[in-house]
C-alpha cells in the first residue's frame, strides 16, 4: 500500500469519527446548554478558522492563501465556498441537530450521496443503473424509517427538521463538488482554514444582532474546546486531505464511518433513544452509501 494511500485511509475514517463525535457534542451544548446554533457556528468558525492559518504559516503557506485572491474568478470561488461550504453546511447541519439528535441528522446528511449520484446522471444524461437505482430506494426507505416512530402514520422528527435535514444533504452535495478543485490548486488546509474565517463572518453578521451566549459549566466548556479543536480544526483538515488522496468509491465507502460514531456517541453519551425503525433506517442508509459506492461512479469534477 503506498504512503499516499495509507495516509488517505487514516485521514478518511479519522476525520469521520471526529465528525460524529462533534456532532454529539453539538447536541450536547445545543439541547442541555441552551446555545443557539448560531452562536455555536459562529464560535467554531471563527475560533477554528484562525487556528488552521496559525498552522498554514508554520507550513510555509501564506502564499497560497494570498494567491487565492489574485484574480476576481478565484476570489468568487473562495467566497462561495466559505458561504456554501462552511456558513451553509454547518448552521443546516447543527439546526438539524437542534430539532432532531446528533445520529438522526449525521444520517440526512448520508442523503448528499445520493444527490451526488442525481449530479452524475443529469451530467452524464443517463438513466441511474440498476445498482444505482436499489441504492435510491434504499435511501427513501431509510428516510423513511428515519422519520417514523413505531407508528409509521406518525413522525418522530419534525417536519423542519427532516427538511433541515434534506438543506444539510444539498449543501454538503454543493461544497463537495466545489471543494476538490479548489483543494487540488490550493491545498486542503488553506482551503479550509479561508473558508473558516469567511464563513465566521457571514454567521457573525447574522448571529450578532441577537447575540446569546449561555453560561457553561466545565462539561459546556470542554464539549465546545472538542468541537473547535477536534470536530472542526481535525476533521475538516483530515477528511479533505482524504478527498484529495483517494478515490470518491474509498471515501464514500468510508464516509459511513461519521453517522455510525455519531448514532453510538449520541447513545452512550447522551442517552438518546431511537427505535427499532430508527434502527434500520439507519442501517438502509449505511448500506445505500456503500452500494452507491461500489457502483464506481466518481464524482463530478465540476
Amino acid at each position: 500500500m503506498s504512503p499516499t494511500r495509507t495516509r488517505g485511509l487514516l485521514c478518511a475514517i479519522g476525520g469521520c469519527l471526529a465528525w460524529g463525535f462533534s456532532g454529539t457534542c453539538a447536541q450536547y451544548l445545543l439541547s442541555e446548554c441552551g446555545m443557539p446554533s448560531l452562536t455555536l457556528t459562529t464560535i467554531r468558525a471563527l475560533s477554528a478558522g484562525p487556528i488552521l492559518l496559525a498552522l498554514c504559516a508554520l507550513r510555509g503557506s501564506p502564499a497560497d492563501i494570498r494567491g487565492m485572491f489574485g484574480s476576481p474568478r478565484d476570489a468568487f470561488h473562495m467566497l462561495f465556498f466559505g458561504f456554501m461550504g462552511i456558513f451553509l453546511a454547518q448552521i443546516t447541519y447543527l439546526e438539524t441537530i437542534a430539532h432532531t439528535n446528533a445520529g438522526t441528522a449525521t444520517m440526512l446528511g448520508c442523503l448528499s450521496t445520493v444527490m451526488l449520484l442525481a449530479v452524475v446522471c443529469v451530467r452524464d444524461w443517463r438513466r441511474p443503473r440498476i445498482v444505482e437505482a436499489i441504492g435510491i430506494a434504499m435511501a427513501v426507505a431509510a428516510t423513511w424509517f428515519i422519520s417514523v416512530a413505531d407508528d409509521p402514520s406518525t413522525l418522530a422528527i419534525s417536519p423542519e427538521g427532516l427538511a433541515l435535514g434534506f438543506a444539510c444533504a444539498a449543501t454538503i452535495t454543493i461544497y463537495t463538488l466545489q471543494s476538490k478543485p479548489l483543494m487540488a490548486r490550493w491545498g486542503s488546509m488553506p482551503v479550509v482554514a479561508v473558508g473558516m474565517v469567511i464563513g465566521g463572518i457571514c454567521c457573525a453578521a447574522v448571529a450578532v444582532p441577537n447575540w446569546h451566549f449561555p453560561p457553561l459549566d466545565l462539561g459546556g466548556w470542554a464539549a465546545l474546546i472538542v468541537m473547535v479543536v477536534i470536530g472542526t480544526c481535525t476533521s475538516y483538515s483530515l477528511f479533505f486531505q482524504a478527498i484529495l488522496d483517494l478515490s470518491p468509491v474509498e471515501v464514500g465507502m468510508l464516509s459511513v464511518v461519521e453517522p455510525v460514531s455519531a448514532t453510538f456517541f449520541s447513545v452512550v453519551w447522551l442517552g438518546t433513544v431511537f427505535t427499532l425503525a430508527n434502527y434500520l433506517g439507519f442501517a438502509l442508509m449505511v448500506g445505500m452509501v456503500i452500494l452507491i459506492a461500489l457502483a464506481g461512479e466518481d464524482e463530478p469534477s465540476s
